[in-house]
């Protein structure tokens, strides 16, 4: 929305992005031990127990929520074509980028942090512990999805409601694997599949030519 002849230094673009994450990496570390939740593979490596396991066992779920979740970033995709205006001038987003803010930052902000202060407070209201996650796990996806508008509004002045239900819709759907996988088996597995689901909609875009 700048002037075009308006640049901002890269490091500047950093700043939102490292703040939240150190926010949130604050945060969760407060919220998560007192809900039952954790990094098993990041413990393990800083001496804590054992990394390979944690690691191992996460592999195969983690694997099929990332297949899962390059299908559902396809059919985004291929539903929301025409909607959204390519800009030809804007470079695209370094793929190295894409995994290491959508694999790891994203994941310390949405789950780590947001999904476990959530189930901090629905367990304070009184929900039940099954119960308590879900309804965390639902509203961390949600505010998640809703967290894509920016881009949404920043490309289009008035995007169409179906647009931004197809916005809510294909961001949640992951989001709430994502956070199952942080429940069950870690918050690693969270990020390899979302780190993994990105590099296999790369590669199946590049495969079918849809913009990735």
């Amino acid at each position: 929305m700048l002037p075009e002849d308006v640049e901002i230094p890269t490091l500047m673009l950093l700043i939102q992005p490292a703040i939240l994450v150190c926010l949130f990496s604050v945060l969760g570390w407060w919220a998560s031990a007192k809900v039952g939740f954790s990094a098993p593979v990041i413990e393990g490596l800083v001496g804590h127990g054992d990394a390979v396991a944690p690691f191992l066992r996460a592999l195969l779920p983690s694997a099929l929520v990332a297949f899962a979740t390059a299908v559902v970033l396809g059919a985004y995709g291929v539903f929301t074509v025409g909607m959204i205006p390519i800009v030809e001038a804007q470079p695209s987003l370094p793929i190295a980028a894409k995994l290491l803010y959508g694999g790891i930052s994203e994941e310390v902000i949405a789950r780590w942090g947001i999904l476990s202060v959530l189930m901090v407070l629905a367990l304070r209201l009184g929900f039940g512990y099954v119960a308590a996650f879900w309804i965390a796990n639902l509203l961390a996806a949600f505010l998640f999805a809703i967290g894509h508008f920016g881009l949404v509004f920043a490309l289009l002045d008035e995007p169409s409601v179906l647009l931004l239900v197809a916005v809510i819709v294909g961001n949640s759907l992951p989001a709430i694997a994502f956070g199952w996988l942080y429940r069950a088996y870690g918050l690693e597995s969270a990020m390899m599949a979302h780190a993994g689901g990105h590099v296999l909609f790369i590669l199946g875009a590049g495969i079918a030519g849809l913009p990735s």
